[in-house]
C-alpha cells in the first residue's frame, strides 16, 4: 500500500524582522507563489496545504493560495504545530512533509530526494537539516503522521510548538532520524537562501533578475553556479546571523 504524502506550508506576514515578507515581489510573483509553485512541483507530493493563522493580516496569503488551487488551513498564531495538527485533521495522509512561506529556491528535486529517503523505511524523520549539505533555505523536513502527533502530544515547549519538527530532532532516542546529504556540486551549507532581512532580499533579487525566466522553476544547482561566480551577490547577506534554538543553530 502507498504512501499518501501532503505537505504543509507554514506562512504568516506578522514577521518581527521584516514583516510581509512571505507577500514581497520577486520578478513580479510574490515570494510565497514562487514557494507554492516548487513544492506542488515536486512529483511525490499528492497534496499541498498552506497552512496560515486566522489573523485578517493573512487574508492576503490565504486568497493567493486559493488562487492556485492550494488548500488553506487558518490556525493559532503562535502554536504552529497546533496548525500542522489541524491542517492534517480528516486527511488520510500518512507522511507529512513541511515547508517554510520563506524559501523562494526551495526545489522540487530536493524534496524528492528528502521523501525518497524517509519512503525507505527505518526512520520517523527525515530531513536535510540534521547535519547541513545544501545552502539554508533548501530545507526539507518528511515525518510520519504518529511523529507528528506525538510531537504535539509531548512538546510542551514554547520551541516546539514555533518550530514543529523540534521536539523529534531534540529526541533521538523516542524517533529515528535521517540526515539526507547534497551531492558535492551542490554542497554549501554557508550559504543563505532564507528571507528574514532586507539583505537577504537583496540577494533575492539579484538572483531572480539574472535567472528567472517567467514559467520555470529555479534550480538550485544552477542559482549555487551562478553565485559561486559572483562572490559580491552572496556577500550581501553573509553576514548575517540565523536565530538559534536552544542554543543551537538548527
Amino acid at each position: 500500500m502507498s504512501s499518501r504524502i501532503i505537505a504543509i506550508v507554514q506562512a504568516r506576514c506578522s514577521s518581527e524582522r521584516l514583516p510581509g515578507k512571505v507577500l514581497l515581489p520577486l520578478a513580479g510573483r510574490p515570494v510565497i507563489q514562487h514557494v507554492l509553485t516548487a513544492v506542488m512541483s515536486a512529483s511525490l507530493i499528492d497534496e499541498v496545504v498552506l497552512a496560515t493563522t486566522t489573523s485578517a493580516a493573512d487574508d492576503p496569503l490565504a486568497a493567493i493560495g486559493q488562487s492556485m488551487g492550494v488548500r488553506i488551513y487558518r490556525g493559532i498564531e503562535e502554536d504552529v504545530l497546533a496548525r500542522f495538527v489541524g491542517a492534517l485533521a480528516g486527511d488520510q495522509a500518512d507522511v507529512v512533509v513541511r515547508h517554510v512561506g520563506d524559501a523562494p529556491l526551495v526545489d522540487p528535486g530536493v524534496i524528492n530526494s528528502v521523501v525518497g529517503h524517509f519512503l525507505k523505511g527505518d526512520c520517523d524523520y527525515a530531513s536535510n537539516m540534521i547535519e547541513r549539505s545544501w545552502p539554508r533555505g533548501s530545507e526539507s523536513e518528511v515525518l510520519s503522521r504518529e511523529a507528528l502527533y506525538r510531537s504535539h502530544q509531548e512538546g510542551t515547549r514554547p520551541e516546539d510548538r514555533e518550530h514543529v519538527t523540534i521536539y523529534a530532532r531534540t529526541h533521538a532516542d523516542r524517533f529515528r532520524l535521517r540526515n539526507v546529504k547534497a551531492l558535492p556540486q551542490e554542497t554549501w551549507p554557508e550559504l543563505r537562501l532564507t528571507l528574514d532581512m532586507r539583505e537577504d532580499l537583496a540577494l533575492f533579487e539579484k538572483v531572480f533578475d539574472e535567472l528567472y525566466v517567467p514559467g520555470h522553476l529555479l534550480r538550485i544547482g544552477a542559482v549555487i553556479d551562478w553565485l559561486r561566480q559572483h562572490p559580491e551577490v552572496v556577500a550581501l547577506n553573509a553576514h548575517l546571523k540565523q536565530k538559534t534554538v536552544f542554543g543551537k543553530d538548527f
